[in-house]
């Protein structure tokens, strides 16, 4: 009897442990089984771009379903083992989400995807221009129009410009002031023909009004085109010791960064970014707590030309030094007191050829000069020498170089600003970090050259004037530098950082470059 209960315990225990071990690993097979808790979108993007959060997604692409259909792979924006970003269609309705992977399948959310209908006004606050006979717009010269119901404080607001060959969007800088009964703005610079010009308030369009374009004595005109998709990583590292593991919770830094912009050369076809932005339309904010950060742009980038129908009146337009020109306050006045300390500065040897121009007083001949000088000056090399050595031996750093050229505009109050972004090098299909500048000309704008390539190369035709597709613009270098208090920041060409935590940790960057991706 004894016998027959001590086997009967054993069978029921043997069973019981079976149980047990199937239980155990049927919950540790949930457990690596892909869990998703939240899917929102991604903010600032102009594109409509989801992202999923969770955990045990995998490091591989998988799959995701919505309402019983899976999406294309060419949806997907990216896979993590915590996140997944991928973008819809107009064709994709709300309905229930579950991704797979080669762990299983996911538990299923519901998505709410709610399309932005236009709000409809009264018709009496309808946006409405007046009709101004014969309106001519001009390359570079504001025009103010008058109309009601145009503007309100809450509204987003954007003019637009049709021709029968090409809409223009007017770009936020270049509008100038927008009201309820006036708006001022300066037109497109590639504009060169007729057409009407429009107003979408909260995606509802007002009235048309005609123009005529009047001809000037320059024309900007685009050419061809390049298009280049760049990934960025942001990644934290260990300046103590690279070969050290970091601690996840050491990783907390305040970064900026800037992203490319959108001009009248160079158009954004798609951007993955969750910074959050900031009040210029290209900064972003970033709490970093993780080791690494990507950013994904794909840009259009064109050749910008320009054409002088009119030599003598170009090069007749004289250095304005009126306070109350928003370019002279800008970038002479404004900028006086970074460059003080250069007060004591020699620049007797590269003045001479400058000097014989200033009696002239134009703005094209004493820039034209003052780059032909530097030219002549310099050879450019990568040094540590100070600003008055690199004159002396006649041997400058890039650094040194744009510092050298602000200054000597700076003596001749010509307005200059820097742009930052990436120049694409042929030769070796890679983009490299430059920075470039522009010369305010008053009646045309800004104008391009690159002092860096000028004396590199040796040639200031080929980097004077004209822009090549090979710029890739993010911004320019005063924006950046004066828009935030960046005391104890780290400063990169664009991005500064501050480490909140841990010293030792430090960011550093890299970039994936694919051009010609039209060409495919």
């Amino acid at each position: 009897m004894a016998i027959f209960f001590k086997g009967k315990y054993f069978i029921l225990s043997l069973v019981f442990l079976i149980f047990l071990s199937l239980f155990i690993f049927s919950g540790f097979l949930f457990y690596l089984k892909p869990v998703i808790y939240e899917i929102s979108p991604m903010p600032a993007s102009h594109e409509n771009v989801l992202v999923i959060k969770g955990y045990n997604l995998g490091d591989k692409v998988g799959e995701i379903n919505i309402n019983d259909h899976y999406l294309m792979k060419s949806s997907i924006v990216s896979w993590n083992n915590e996140q997944v970003v991928f973008r819809i269609t107009d064709e994709i309705n709300s309905g229930l989400v579950f991704v797979r992977n080669n762990k299983g399948v996911s538990n299923e959310l519901f998505l709410v995807i709610s399309r932005q209908v236009p709000i409809k006004l009264e018709e009496e606050k309808t946006p409405f221009l007046f009709d101004s006979q014969d309106l001519v717009l001009m390359t570079n010269v504001p025009v103010t129009l008058r109309g009601k119901n145009l503007v309100s404080d809450s509204d987003i607001a954007e003019i637009f410009i049709q021709t029968k060959q090409e809409r223009y969007k007017v770009f936020p800088e270049d509008i100038l002031s927008l009201s309820g009964e006036e708006i001022k703005f300066i037109p497109p610079k590639t504009l060169h023909f007729d057409g009407e010009i429009f107003l979408l308030v909260n995606g509802v369009e007002s009235n048309r009004i005609s123009f005529h374009f009047g001809t000037n004595f320059f024309k900007w005109n685009l050419k061809r085109g390049r298009s280049f998709k760049i990934f960025h990583e942001i990644y934290c590292i260990n300046v103590n010791d690279k070969d050290f593991g970091l601690a996840s919770d050491d990783i907390n830094f305040n970064l900026f960064y800037l992203s490319p912009i959108e001009n009248e050369r160079q158009k954004i076809k798609f951007l993955y970014n969750n910074g959050t932005a900031l009040n210029l339309s290209n900064l972003f904010f970033k709490s970093l707590k993780s080791n690494k950060y990507h950013l994904k742009f794909e840009v259009k980038t064109y050749k910008l030309d320009l054409e002088i129908s009119d030599r003598k009146a170009f090069e007749s337009i004289k250095v304005n030094t009126d306070s109350n020109m928003y370019e002279f306050k800008t970038y002479v006045l404004n900028k006086k007191n970074r460059y003080l300390s250069y007060d004591s500065l020699d620049l007797s040897s590269i003045n001479f050829n400058i000097n014989k121009k200033k009696n002239s007083n134009s703005v094209y001949d004493l820039s034209k000069s003052i780059i032909d000088a530097l030219v002549s000056h310099f050879t450019l090399l990568e040094n540590d020498l100070t600003l008055d050595e690199s004159i002396k031996i006649r041997e400058i750093s890039a650094d040194n170089l744009i510092i050298l050229t602000n200054l000597l505009f700076l003596r001749n109050n010509i307005p200059l600003r820097n742009a930052v972004g990436f120049y694409f090098d042929s030769k070796s299909s890679t983009l490299k970090e430059h920075t470039w500048c522009e010369f305010f000309l008053e009646y045309v704008g800004f104008i391009y050259f690159d002092v860096v390539n000028a004396v590199l190369f040796k040639d200031s035709s080929n980097y004077f004037l004209n822009m090549s597709e090979d710029y890739i613009h993010y911004g320019y270098k005063e924006d950046f530098d004066d828009n935030l208090l960046f005391d104890g920041y780290l400063d990169f060409l664009f991005f500064k950082y501050k480490n909140l935590i841990n010293n030792n940790y430090s960011l550093s960057h890299r970039i994936t470059l694919e051009e010609n991706i039209d060409s495919r």
